[in-house]
């Protein structure tokens, strides 16, 4: 497509400061598990999956007091954190401040339910020193893939204009088995954020910092606005309770 198209410009635009939205969430003190408190936490992940999709997660562990919920830093995990990844997603090649993960795990496609099955094999093969007992600490999410609602013209044949900064860019798409149109994750060389990213932390209650980045997601009358804005509607059906108030969305 020509460069300085209306079509194109129009289609969606980069917006670096964007919406981010925080949300947190209360559980009884009386919940059985570390497994059960954290499948609970990582429910989000199915109600946000039909809008965007992350393909790779960092589960990352710490070490809460015996018999209550609070996190230390006075003790760490044997084995800190583990690397969840689809089978078309690159090992990390550069690792952190907690080295190299304890094992990275392959997928056909991550979900919560995925998320919980190897949180449960993590418990069970990491340790923290006696009175304390190892809990989650952040579910670093990334690849994110996001669902393209109102395909035109501009956005047909597996390609998706966006303006970043002045100029027109084009990005690669592609058709699920479903019908639905989704963006592909942003090559690495990509100078911005992909439309939507997500993640969870843990800070004496779970949270979860959402972030939209351009425009046809953060624009109200879009399919891509409507369709984010039932997501948000079900997680906080599901007991997630707004930080803030936002700008663009209904929380």
């Amino acid at each position: 497509m020509e460069k300085g198209k209306s079509v194109v410009s129009d289609y969606t635009e980069y917006r670096p400061h964007g919406e981010n939205l925080v949300f947190m969430r209360e559980f009884a003190d009386d919940i059985s598990s570390s497994e059960v408190f954290f499948a609970e936490t990582v429910r989000a992940l199915g109600y946000l999956g039909g809008v965007v999709r992350p393909t790779r997660a960092d589960l990352r562990l710490s070490c809460a007091y015996n018999d209550t919920w609070v996190q230390t830093d006075e003790a760490h995990p044997s084995k800190r954190y583990w690397e969840i990844l689809e089978h078309a997603v690159p090992e990390t090649t550069e690792f952190g401040i907690l080295g190299p993960p304890a094992a990275s795990v392959r997928v056909d496609v991550l979900t919560d339910k995925v998320l919980c099955d190897v949180y449960r094999q993590a418990l069970a093969g990491a340790t923290c020193p006696e009175g304390y007992f190892v809990m989650f600490d952040q579910v670093w999410l990334g690849g994110f893939e996001t669902r393209v609602v109102d395909v035109n013209e501009s956005a047909s044949g597996g390609k998706f204009p966006v303006t970043l900064w002045g100029d027109d860019l084009v990005l690669d798409t592609y058709t699920a088995d479903d019908g639905a149109t989704w963006l592909c994750v942003p090559p690495e060389d990509f100078p911005a954020y992909p439309p939507v990213t997500f993640g969870i932390d843990y800070d004496t209650v779970p949270l979860l910092t959402l972030a939209v980045h351009w425009s046809r997601w953060m624009e109200k009358g879009t399919g891509e606005h409507e369709l984010l804005q039932s997501a948000l509607d079900a997680l906080i059906a599901d007991g997630w309770v707004s930080t803030m108030t936002p700008t663009y969305f209904r929380v």
